[in-house]
């Protein structure tokens, strides 16, 4: 039972402590795992620190291989939120090439940016929607593209949705030019992040390895060598593994916050 609570604490610990933390105003909601995620990174934890504690019985490696267990759900939710934010950046220039063209077709620029997302689907494709409803309910179309620029919290999706608003706010023949003008710049910008991306994507994937690979070798070492088992249940042992989880979890949290660094940052909140 100690080493079930163990394992509890140090996975809710873990769980707070390595959540997505925003790094601008406005990402909060998006950013934040929620409560599901938070659950089952719980579960995770408490059923693979279980079967640790069958095979080593260990109560430190217990709590330490629990605690990264429970970290593999959160890790998932952000990489699925990473994913859907780059499927948007990467959709606006098709997007806005979309509404140029319902525009050349005698669309308003309310009535264009609505195809274009139903053409496009997507991420972009939700956002036009929620843009529709909001003007159906009497809403001004540039408060709700207020509104979806917000609850985004992107760069690119900010500078988007602000030159679709100035746009609107200008009318005439400008309209076009300003958005085609707009969808090259961003078709560029989107290039450099799918390459920086990938690049993170890369290092991110060896940082795991590096991260697990001894965890996982102590494990087995524990589980199949009783001398090292006897070992790492003294005290010492087990401060010398609770030592190497705490350096792992600074070590996560500071590549975390330096890959953050590269990130671009947003003007407009």
């Amino acid at each position: 039972m100690r080493g079930l609570a163990v394992v509890l604490a140090a996975a809710a610990g873990w769980v707070l402590a390595g959540a997505p933390l925003p790094n601008n105003a406005g990402a909060t909601r998006s950013r934040l795992p929620n409560l599901a995620t938070i659950a089952t990174a719980l579960v995770v934890g408490v059923v693979v620190g279980l079967i640790t504690l069958l095979l080593t019985g260990v109560v430190a490696v217990v709590a330490a291989v629990g605690v990264l267990a429970a970290s593999l759900p959160l890790g998932l939710s952000a990489a699925k939120e990473r994913a859907r934010r780059q499927e948007v950046i990467e959709t606006w220039p098709d997007f806005l090439s979309g509404v140029r063209g319902f525009l050349s077709a005698g669309r308003s620029l309310p009535e264009a940016f609505v195809e274009a997302g139903k053409r496009t689907g997507g991420g972009l494709g939700e956002l036009s929607e929620e843009v529709r409803r909001r003007t159906s309910q009497g809403a001004a179309f540039a408060e709700a593209l207020e509104y979806t620029r917000r609850s985004l919290a992107d760069p690119t999706t900010d500078r988007a949705i602000t030159l679709i608003s100035v746009a609107h706010r200008s009318g005439g023949g400008r309209v076009a030019t300003v958005l085609a003008d707009a969808g090259a710049s961003i078709a560029d910008e989107v290039r450099l992040r799918k390459a920086h991306e990938a690049s993170l994507t890369q290092q991110r994937m060896t940082a795991m390895v590096a991260l697990l690979a001894p965890w996982i070798l102590l494990v087995i070492t524990v589980a199949t060598n009783e001398a090292a088992a006897a070992a790492y249940r003294t005290a010492r042992g087990q401060s010398i593994i609770l030592f190497g989880l705490g350096a792992t979890g600074i070590g996560y949290l500071a590549a975390r916050s330096a890959a953050r660094l590269s990130e671009p940052r947003r003007i407009l909140r």
